[in-house]
């Protein structure tokens, strides 16, 4: 009784009787079943083991229990869950103020981006950006009822404001002008260096972009270039998941802004230049009349939306 026992537990231990020595011990096992009952009227004995044999059940041996396991080792409830896209897609939003002014005051409007901090401002190429006619300041929102009136009082009158929202890290276009190709710009590389560039038929703008600070929090680094890029096709490359026009930048006059919330940038003309076709004339000044333009770009905020 004690022998069975012993091998009904080998039995229950491994079903699957890979070893010899278990399909050995399960042949002996069946024969001595039989000889007892036929010999010995061991029906009870015959009984059990069949009971033991069927009605027990197996286990798995432990090396293929690991290996059934190993693959989900370490997975959680959430592992089992429907899968979830958790990025999230930043939205920033701007106010552009377009105005315009007398270019005899232009001098004065130099003066009031004077009054601005540098401190928030990089340019990728200082010297030319100013060579280049260029002039910009920023400032925090306490001071924006100030410059508001400030730029009253020399006769700056605002003449469009839209509202701009935009996914981060994508070129938005912040001001356009028709331009004629083919068409030779002219532009200053350094302080005392000059270049040039022919275009064609298009359009020459203001291109805004932005990006999150990866480490002050709701801060965002606002880039403005100037930027050539020709109309149409822009569905194709739409199709492709592009852009939807391919920009030609012009470095010579990209600056950048850090800002939060409420923050403001001021970019405008510091001359007037009447007879040359340069960059600074074709992007501030107003055709046929003697005035330019300038912008104002408040910074409202940013948004995370699911990008599921």
């Amino acid at each position: 009784m004690l022998r069975l026992l012993r091998w009904s537990s080998a039995i229950h231990r491994n079903c699957g009787f890979d070893e010899p020595e278990e399909k050995t011990r399960l042949l002996t096992f069946a024969l001595w079943g039989v000889q007892s009952v036929l010999m010995n009227g061991h029906v009870f004995l015959w009984f059990l083991f069949v009971v033991v044999l069927l009605g027990v059940g197996c286990d798995e041996p432990q090396e293929q229990r690991q290996a059934a396991y190993s693959d989900i080792q370490g997975i959680t409830l959430a592992d089992l869950q429907a899968e979830q896209h958790s990025e999230t897609e930043s939205l920033l939003s701007f106010s552009v103020l377009t105005y315009v002014l007398d270019a005899d005051s232009l001098e004065s409007l130099e003066t009031i981006i004077g009054s601005l901090s540098q401190r928030d401002i990089h340019y990728d190429k200082a010297d030319a950006f100013e060579a280049n006619g260029f002039s910009a300041g920023c400032g925090a929102h306490q001071e924006g009822a100030s410059i508001a009136q400030k730029l009253q009082s020399i006769g700056a009158v605002r003449v469009t404001q839209s509202s701009l929202i935009i996914p981060a890290n994508s070129n938005e276009i912040l001001y356009e002008s028709d331009v004629t190709g083919p068409n030779a710009i002219i532009y200053s590389t350094s302080a005392t260096g000059a270049g040039g560039a022919t275009i064609g038929t298009g359009k020459l703008g203001w291109i805004i972009s932005a990006q999150k600070d990866p480490v002050a929090r709701g801060v965002v680094s606002v880039t403005l270039s100037p930027a050539f890029w020709e109309i149409g096709a822009s569905d194709l490359r739409l199709l492709a998941g592009k852009e939807p026009y391919q920009y030609h930048f012009f470095d010579v006059g990209r600056v950048h802004f850090d800002m939060e919330a409420g923050r403001f940038c001021l970019l405008g003309p510091h001359r007037v230049v009447r007879d040359e076709d340069t960059l600074d004339r074709i992007l501030f000044e107003v055709p046929r009349r003697n005035m330019v333009r300038f912008f104002v770009i408040i910074f409202g905020g940013q948004r995370e939306i699911d990008g599921a």
